[in-house]
């Protein structure tokens, strides 16, 4: 498995756009999404690739190994904040960044093997509206349109 593959520096350049990593990290913390999913899901609608819910459930279970590592040191290295232990959060920092690189080698590898369906347009959208159905009471979140608003802005920004 690679670990820098397109994927992966999509997801960099794209996270690093302005009001993305606050709109992504909002709707991780306050709805349990998954960033890297909802990169995927901005990656594959922007090479007009759109998902359907049997792959979408084959990329949500190729999350599932990495996660079980990722959300326990999620909350440990926030844990580590606190105690003000500068050099102690930045390791704790490296290795949740080497886990998520790792859940982005997965799921670019997973996109490889799978037979997409090409949309008439960026369907970036679509894959993230799919994404999200699985969440109650999402669809109508504030924080939701705002992540949508941003990536329109950041798409038709190039």
């Amino acid at each position: 498995m690679t670990v820098e593959n397109p994927l992966w520096l999509f997801a960099c350049n794209f996270y690093r756009k302005p009001g993305i990593a606050a709109a992504l990290l909002a709707l991780q913390d306050s709805a349990g999404l998954n960033v890297n999913l909802m990169l995927t899901a901005i990656w594959l609608g922007r090479q007009q690739l759109a998902w359907s819910p049997e792959q979408l459930q084959q990329l949500l279970a190729t999350l599932t190994p990495t996660d079980a590592v990722l959300l326990p040191l999620r909350q440990a290295r926030r844990a580590l904040k606190k105690l003000d232990d500068a050099s102690l959060y930045a390791q704790a920092q490296q290795l949740e960044l080497a886990i998520e690189q790792q859940q982005i080698a997965g799921l670019y590898t997973l996109c490889q093997q799978l037979s997409w369906k090409n949309a008439d347009s960026a369907c970036s959208h679509a894959n993230m509206e799919a994404y999200f159905a699985g969440f109650a009471d999402i669809t109508h979140h504030p924080l939701l349109q705002n992540l949508l608003n941003l990536i329109e802005q950041a798409e038709s920004h190039g």
